[in-house]
């Protein structure tokens, strides 16, 4: 059971996802032609250790820059990289993941607990009116996206069709107060909580070690509208993780009371990592080839534990 684990996660001085996960790429802003790696990273407020990859914990993994392509058999189990891309023009690419689903049980109380701080709402009217002294069974399941900036609005606009995804209606990489839309199942999902995180960028527009940046406890939240939507500030400069949940009864008829089935997704980018400044062009400077910068060598994260998984 896991009342160990919310008993925990209530002690703490800020909200906490349970369990977040996110893809992290090692550069927002690849020069042509560079190799990126998109770490997998497990963690709590932005602040986390990169998780080994483990092929039998991952369903897919997508990219997408001219096409959609599914990369998922490319990986190799053991990699500190859930997966690798070259940088083959300044379009912007978007990289994608889902997990496979993971199996918990719960007693009655931490159960109702954890959907309150996950601002699971509907699903905690429906088990205090049905099942309020039972003990739940979650089916849990993770889903991902990172977006590495580019120009070509439609890649990170169009859904790749995971069961809860989040959908930038206009580019992350540029947009103060950015509007989202949550999709559940392909259809806009009203009343949904959105958690959204910033951690700062080192020079250069890089990203810190998600192994050693400080967690950031200055979550915003705030939910959607009756079409899905919200409107996120994103006006600072550095990197965002956006992170929504939802939960619905299992599809077992003799069994919905018990079972409910948990999606978790999320979202990064970076503002500021000048791939492009608002007008669209290449910024003067290291970007277009007038020098390096030092940071790019500056981010060596630490090799992850053996082990990490996707699982909770």
């Amino acid at each position: 059971m896991r009342n160990a684990f919310v008993a925990a996660l209530f002690l703490s001085a800020s909200p906490v996802l349970a369990g977040q996960h996110w893809l992290g790429p090692m550069d927002y802003s690849p020069h042509p032609q560079e190799e990126v790696d998109v770490l997998q990273v497990d963690g709590a407020d932005f602040a986390g250790k990169p998780a080994t990859r483990r092929n039998t914990a991952i369903r897919n993994v997508w990219i997408r820059n001219a096409e959609t392509r599914d990369v998922t058999s490319a990986g190799s189990d053991g990699a500190s990289a859930i997966t690798r891309l070259t940088n083959g023009e300044d379009r912007g690419t978007l990289v994608a993941w889902r997990s496979t689903v993971t199996r918990e049980k719960w007693d009655s109380d931490p159960f109702h607990d954890y959907l309150r701080h996950e601002g699971m709402d509907g699903a905690l009217r429906q088990r205090e009116l049905f099942a309020a002294n039972w003990p739940a069974k979650e089916v849990s399941e993770r889903e991902g996206k990172t977006w590495i900036g580019g120009a070509e609005n439609w890649r990170h606009k169009k859904p790749l069709g995971l069961p809860l995804e989040i959908i930038p209606r206009r580019d992350p990489a540029i947009t103060e107060n950015l509007e989202v839309e949550i999709l559940w199942q392909g259809k806009p999902l009203p009343n949904a909580l959105i958690r959204t995180w910033r951690q700062n960028l080192m020079d250069g527009g890089l990203p810190q070690d998600p192994a050693t940046r400080l967690t950031d406890p200055s979550v915003g939240l705030i939910r959607t509208d009756r079409y899905g939507r919200a409107r996120l500030d994103t006006d600072a400069r550095g990197e965002y993780l956006v992170a929504v949940m939802h939960a619905v009864p299992s599809q077992n008829r003799d069994d919905w009371e018990r079972t409910w089935e948990t999606y978790s997704t999320s979202l990064t980018f970076a503002r500021g990592a000048h791939y492009h400044d608002d007008d669209g062009d290449w910024p003067k400077g290291w970007r277009n080839g007038h020098g390096e910068d030092p940071a790019r060598e500056a981010y060596k994260p630490a090799p992850p534990k053996t082990g990490n998984s996707l699982g909770r």
